[in-house]
């Protein structure tokens, strides 16, 4: 499972938009985005402004994509890439994209629950 919107501290639907896709870059849904210096969203391993919302996809010259706008206060579910027996609750991991990792180095992605065996469902939030 990629990235989903889980729920908003406030209790809020997630923001959505629209935005142009990259020439030939392949979108998966759940996967994380940020604006490239063409003006167009690009898939990202950093801090995401963007989540795909939409159907796997190789994106054409000024194809459109709908996604939600990521903002601290949005906690998403996704599963690890990888066993994280140890992580805890509180711990920052890096993501490849479309799932946390294990790697509390340099992370992006604030675990609200444990970790797990690969595969395992975690909720977190961008920060």
């Amino acid at each position: 499972m990629a990235f989903e919107f889980y729920k908003a501290e406030t209790d809020a639907a997630p923001i959505e938009k629209e935005v142009v896709a990259t020439n030939g870059v392949t979108y998966n849904h759940g996967c994380l985005l940020v604006y490239g210096s063409a003006g167009t969203v690009t898939t990202t391993t950093a801090q995401p402004e963007f989540v795909y919302t939409g159907k796997t996809v190789t994106a054409k010259t000024g194809d459109k994509l709908a996604v939600n706008v990521v903002l601290p206060e949005y906690e998403y579910i996704t599963t690890l890439s990888a066993s994280g027996q140890s992580l805890k609750a509180g711990w920052k991991v890096t993501t490849d994209g479309e799932h946390a990792t294990a790697t509390s180095v340099s992370g992006i992605f604030e675990l609200l629950t444990g970790g797990g065996a690969s595969g395992s469902q975690v909720v977190g939030r961008f920060s």
